[in-house]
């Protein structure tokens, strides 16, 4: 009578597991209803950052010139001298396996966006609060996607060409 209540008790261990797996991967997955894709980055003068999915049309921030320094070099594939702190952070991810699976500009409070970060080990998965500065220049090092709030992105998108 013990074999089955331990079978009945593996079963049920397995799908806690199996369960937990797909709640768990259900955050890698994005809604093209909520979210616009951006694979257009341009760096201004005076760290003014244009994100977009179009080469005229899209959000304008500002960062400090040293990170957008850093995305500038992500979008152009360069590392200086010495690496800087996306380069090293971008490099420990490869090293322990763990993929930036994306970064999502989410929402602005007080005229401050917030991102995150999804990183992803096997099945674990890791939602790091960041900054979209430097959450846009480590996607840049990893070939990461970068998608942006669509709601925000038609209420703030402005137009440059």
């Amino acid at each position: 009578m013990k074999a089955p209540k331990v079978l009945i008790g593996m079963l049920v261990v397995l799908i806690a597991i199996t369960a937990l797996t797909f709640a768990t991967l259900q955050y890698l997955e994005i809604n093209a209803d909520h979210y616009v894709e951006i694979d257009v980055i341009k760096v201004g003068d005076n760290g003014f950052i244009f994100l977009s999915n179009d080469s005229c049309v899209g959000i304008v921030a500002r960062a400090s010139e040293e990170r957008a320094e850093s995305i500038r070099m992500g979008v152009d594939k360069e590392i200086g001298t010495r690496p800087n702190t996306h380069d090293t952070f971008a490099e420990t991810l490869k090293h322990f396996d763990i993929t930036l699976d994306k970064v999502i500009v989410k929402k602005i409070v007080d005229n401050t966006f917030h991102a995150e970060m999804y990183l992803q080990q096997g099945d674990r998965v890791l939602i790091l609060d960041s900054k979209p500065s430097d959450a846009i220049a480590t996607a840049l090092r990893t070939n990461s996607s970068i998608y942006f709030n669509k709601t925000l992105f038609e209420i703030r998108k402005e137009k440059i060409c």
